[in-house]
């Protein structure tokens, strides 16, 4: 493996006319898991409030009333009689579930106006060093495309090179997470408009071809992803591994689940995609970038398949009673991450999410190869309060 320079002749300019941009990749997880619905099971809560908007276009799973102008969520399945400006149970008595309800409404509000989402987010970004954390994103970062790369040569075993490539530089791998991992690995924090440098652009070049070219092989062994990451000139991050995240790192390795990996990238997409709608229309409000969102695949598919997917992972864990509720709680965590970025994603000139970076600090060491359902259940439970399950 030969190590990356930026040579002259690089043209990065026209390289990157090739990319698509993070609200328009195409996202390469299929599904592998029928979507059931799960098992019914009775929440401990009595009702949930429902969120409304003003607005002249509803988002999808919105009702409208013409009346009043807003839009409201529609009630889930555990409470589906609306009852105001609630959900309530079957035969519940409407009157006392909401005066019931007030009183615990002040004091979720009040919790996640001064601690928010993202401030509870940011405590599980404090547990990895910086040599683990570039490892581990460069690993789920070519897991992915080589799964991607296979998948296509199975279909096509015909297919050229340069076709492969001009394939890739469209996938959600290549242009989000690949070089978010290459940011990480350089020692520099992730800027709020992922701007693709000539090293990044040639740095990413050079892990596709080692990809294109040695498969698996790059993934099969420590060894060997450690030369990987010593021909991209992360020699540091390499070096100051210990023996103890190595062998984490290797059992990894051996893994078959591509969960973390995906709900990974699904989570850089997330908070790309607000970014750029944000950039591209610095005047949008936020009802019509909540609009645009729900329209956008992110909500309509590739939330539901990342976490589907991720059923036979959760099942193994743990029962498969408690995988489904674990599955609905990663679900509701994306409906609250994004809300959250809609509603408060502004900095002061108005254009960009520097204020919401912290979130990706989360993403950037929460979700690993050895991530547990027991870690991600109890915490994104503790992340949101009852009225904002809605998702």
């Amino acid at each position: 493996m030969v190590p990356v320079s930026e040579p002259s002749s690089f043209d990065s300019a026209a390289l990157l006319e090739k990319y698509a941009t993070p609200a328009t990749a195409i996202s390469t997880v299929t599904s592998t898991y029928r979507n059931w619905v799960g098992p019914w099971s009775m929440s401990s809560d009595t009702s949930c409030y429902r969120e409304a908007h003003i607005m002249d276009t509803c988002p999808r799973n919105f009702d409208r009333n013409e009346l009043t102008n807003t839009c409201w969520t529609e009630c889930p399945m555990e409470f589906p009689l609306e009852c105001g400006m609630e959900c309530v149970r079957q035969n519940s008595d409407c009157g006392l579930e909401v005066s019931s309800k007030v009183s615990a409404l002040v004091m979720a509000i009040f919790g996640t106006a001064t601690f928010g989402v993202v401030g509870e987010l940011v405590k599980l970004g404090k547990k990895l060093t910086w040599a683990v954390k570039c490892t581990n994103q460069l690993l789920l970062v070519m897991r992915g495309i080589i799964r991607y790369v296979r998948n296509v040569k199975t279909e096509d075993p015909q297919t050229s090179q340069q076709k492969l490539l001009l394939m890739l530089y469209q996938t959600n791998n290549v242009v989000t997470d690949l070089p978010m991992a290459i940011y990480a690995c350089m020692g520099k924090e992730i800027p709020s408009k992922l701007q693709l440098s000539q090293i990044v652009l040639a740095t990413s070049q050079w892990m596709l071809l080692q990809a294109l070219t040695y498969d698996d092989d790059i993934i099969s062994s420590w060894g060997r992803f450690r030369a990987f990451m010593k021909g991209a000139n992360f020699t540091d991050a390499a070096e100051e591994i210990t023996d103890g995240e190595i062998e984490s790192l290797e059992t990894a390795m051996k893994q078959n689940s591509s969960c973390g990996g995906d709900l990974k990238s699904l989570t850089d997409r997330v908070w790309m995609t607000v970014n750029e709608y944000r950039e591209e229309n610095p005047s949008i409000t936020d009802d019509e970038l909540r609009l645009k969102i729900s329209e956008s695949d992110l909500v309509l598919y590739d939330v539901a398949t990342v976490t589907n997917n991720c059923m036979q992972h959760l099942i193994s864990e743990s029962s498969v009673e408690t995988a489904y509720t674990t599955r609905e709680t990663l679900r509701k965590t994306f409906g609250v991450i994004i809300n959250d970025l809609i509603e408060s994603g502004k900095s002061d000139n108005g254009t960009s999410l520097d204020e919401k970076m912290t979130a990706y600090k989360w993403i950037d060491t929460g979700l690993s190869p050895q991530w547990s359902h027991k870690d991600i259940h109890s915490e994104t439970h503790m992340m949101y309060p009852n009225h904002l399950r809605t998702f």
